[in-house]
């Protein structure tokens, strides 16, 4: 366990590190400006859609770390300190997250097939399972958590990256599927959601009781 200002500074290195990923995004975006008045390319109109995918490609990572960022922040602000195994497995989350910007690229740049979506998938996976061993980790040590164990659910962590393992086999599996697997994360949202709801509902109850 570590004093507050130790915790303070993990929290927003994990921040900065975000943004930096996310900065990484956009970096590509600027050299397209130079494509305008070249190879047919006259109007803003032609730049975008003759790099749809490239745009495609930075709107999806963004809103993926995004996402991933949210949930950090939800789980963090639970916390009252950390442990070294939990600096080692948020180290982990934030290279993942770091990463994420390669297979983008890759995406962007044309390469849509299994590999790529795979490659992809497969960062976003060690993502999820890291959050998830991160929230594992201070669950086995109650006392960094505000409010308990209980207070700190495993299930959406666990969740998300049982619906992104799914969905890494089936872009091996099934041929031309590719990104379009990362929709069976919305069913395990929901299905997140509710089984949070109704926790929370028998929580509240005895209290009303």
């Amino acid at each position: 366990m570590a004093h507050e200002r130790s915790f303070d500074r993990l929290v927003n290195f994990s921040d900065a590190v975000v943004a930096i990923a996310i900065t990484l995004l956009g970096l590509p975006l600027i050299d397209l400006a130079s494509e305008l008045g070249q190879n047919g390319i006259d109007t803003v109109g032609d730049l975008l859609l003759d790099n749809a995918t490239r745009l495609f490609g930075f709107g999806l990572s963004f809103a993926v770390i995004a996402v991933f960022w949210m949930a950090h922040h939800r789980v963090y602000d639970y916390l009252t300190g950390y442990t070294r195994g939990l600096i080692w497995t948020n180290m982990l989350w934030l290279a993942s997250i770091v990463f994420l910007p390669f297979p983008t690229e890759i995406i962007a740049s044309g390469h849509d097939d299994a590999g790529a979506a795979a490659l992809y998938i497969g960062t976003m996976i060690v993502t999820a399972a890291a959050l998830l061993a991160q929230v594992l980790l201070v669950r086995a040590r109650p006392e960094l958590i505000a409010g308990g164990r209980e207070a700190l659910s495993y299930i959406p962590a666990l969740a998300v990256t049982i619906a992104l393992l799914l969905a890494l086999a089936v872009t091996i599996l099934v041929p031309g599927t590719h990104l379009w697997t990362l929709l069976l994360i919305a069913p395990a949202q929901v299905v997140t959601r509710r089984i949070q709801v109704a926790r929370e509902r028998r929580t509240a109850a005895p209290a009303e009781r």
